[in-house]
């Protein structure tokens, strides 16, 4: 478990254990003379019948599940029964294992067992070298005692692990389930999930546009290694940055499977692609390197589809958090016309999300937020644990207000994903919908779990000493760090999450 550091050392210490891409260390197989990867036990799996997961993920979207983007394969592997251990000439072990998946468009690992001693790194990435993941040091022990990894864009992986000579007895791993990616996170097979030509980058919106600042609360989640759903970093009224997050309990996040959750951040086009072109529907080029992984569950309301979990680890500064504020008032939701753009773009409502998981898109809503049913949408206002959004039909495209461009929606993938009034705070997380591009009329609207109704689960613990605050503006991670490694009065007061 990260802990506050106490001295700029530990400080950067911390750091580097979560940095950006361009700072992930190689692996020693890479830098140290070692055995050829050929040598390396490998473990194989044969190609998944993508016949039957086409009617399947049919019939999953048809029973409003999220969607998935690999299949679980259960193991049993461990250090001492798998894979090849070798001896480095600075004194240190090394123990690889190659795992290859034919045909897999990415892979991802869930260990059961996690533990590492001081002065160990497990390490994963693609045997070509060309993807590679940060290293999992004794920092990443948990007390749920799992870690559950990105997924790599890759059908052969490696897992490297160094351990100190004394240390080597003190390991505790398991991998329990290699995660068969079949789509999505850079599959260019053409079996994948894409996201509709009409959805908005967030490279689109102006760069002083403050809806940009809002958007980095919002990340791509899996689940159990295999689901793909959005959510969003949460503030509280302590504002002390702790890392609460909150999501769809459709997507499946519970107190048995938090720890599997893998938060990806930043994930986004670096360019605006012209929302009804080709290039919009096309792969675009946001990262998976900036993620936090494994949680602890806190609440949920399966009225209003709500989960609330808070993430394990720390912030992480390069990672430029932003935490959003809320609204659990119970009155209408007014928002003003989205064609209003150029009057004041701050001032819409809108949902932030990451449409069949891939990069985050922006969806301005029109006037009028109803209260529904979930049960009986489209019935208005029904039992009012739902509020009913209908998308802007005539948006206004930033970079060329005169361009017309088509509406935009949600997708699956999207499920989770935050509603914000036009004051940025959340108000609603989304549960589904008939949006779809092309979509007119009812059909260009979508279901978001009402906030005002899940508060009363999520009060003790975004609200601890019960202030009654109604709504809080949301905050980012700015300030003065100092030496003791994180913000004075915020920052500073993080020790770790306790289940």
């Amino acid at each position: 478990m990260r802990k506050a550091a106490t001295s700029l050392l530990v400080l950067l210490l911390s750091l580097s254990a979560t940095a950006p891409a361009e700072d992930v260390p190689r692996p020693l197989a890479e830098t140290l003379s070692v055995a050829p990867l050929s040598r390396v036990q490998t473990v194989s799996f044969g190609p998944l019948d993508r016949g039957w997961l086409a009617v399947d993920d049919v019939a999953r979207k048809e029973q409003g599940l999220a969607p998935r983007y690999a299949v679980p394969r259960a193991v049993s592997l461990t250090p001492q029964t798998s894979g090849t251990w070798e001896e480095l000439k600075d004194g240190r072990w090394l123990w690889r294992l190659r795992i290859r998946a034919q045909a897999a468009v990415s892979l991802n690992l869930g260990f059961t067992r996690f533990r590492l001693p001081a002065g160990a790194r497990l390490q994963i990435y693609s045997a070509d070298l060309a993807y590679v993941v940060r290293p999992f040091t004794s920092e990443d022990n948990e007390r749920h005692r799992e870690l559950w990894t990105p997924a790599v864009p890759t059908d052969d992986l490696v897992a490297e692990l160094a351990v100190p000579t004394a240390g080597r007895g003190d390991v505790d791993l398991e991998l329990g389930q290699v995660g068969q990616g079949y789509r999505g996170f850079g599959d260019s097979t053409g079996v994948t999930l894409k996201s509709g030509s009409c959805n908005m980058d967030i490279a689109c919106l102006n760069g002083n546009d403050p809806w940009r600042q809002t958007a980095s609360a919002v990340g791509r989640i899996s689940i159990n290694g295999s689901i793909l759903c959005t959510g969003s970093l949460v503030n509280d009224t302590a504002r002390d940055h702790k890392m609460y997050f909150i999501t769809a309990n459709h997507c499946g996040l519970n107190g048995s499977n938090a720890a599997s959750l893998v938060v990806y951040w930043n994930d986004q086009n670096s360019t605006c692609r012209t929302p009804g072109t080709p290039a919009s529907s096309g792969s675009g080029d946001g990262k998976l390197t900036q993620f936090h992984t494994g949680s602890v569950f806190r609440a949920g309301n399966t009225a209003s589809d709500f989960t609330l979990v808070e993430l394990v680890d720390p912030p992480v500064p390069a990672f430029h958090h932003y935490w959003e504020g809320w609204d659990h008032t119970d009155g209408d939701v007014s928002c003003p016309q989205g064609s209003c753009y150029q009057c004041s773009s701050g001032a819409l409502c809108a949902g932030i999300h990451h449409p069949s998981g891939n990069e985050k898109r922006i969806t301005f809503a029109e006037q009028a937020i109803q209260p529904v049913s979930w049960a009986n949408f489209p019935d208005s206002p029904g039992d009012g644990t739902h509020l009913w959004v209908h998308w802007d039909p005539t948006p206004v495209f930033p970079p060329n207000p005169a361009l017309t461009i088509p509406p935009q929606v949600t997708e699956p993938g999207s499920s989770g994903s935050p509603l914000y009034n036009l004051n940025h705070r959340f108000i609603g997380q989304l549960h589904g919908g008939p949006s779809a591009c092309g979509a007119t009329g009812d059909a260009l609207s979508d279901v978001y779990g009402r906030y005002s109704v899940s508060w009363t689960a999520a009060a003790p613990y975004l609200d601890t000493a019960s202030t009654g605050e109604l709504f809080i503006d949301g905050q980012d991670a700015t300030g003065s760090i100092f030496s003791d490694g994180f913000e004075s009065g915020t920052l500073a007061a993080w020790s770790g999450v306790v289940p």
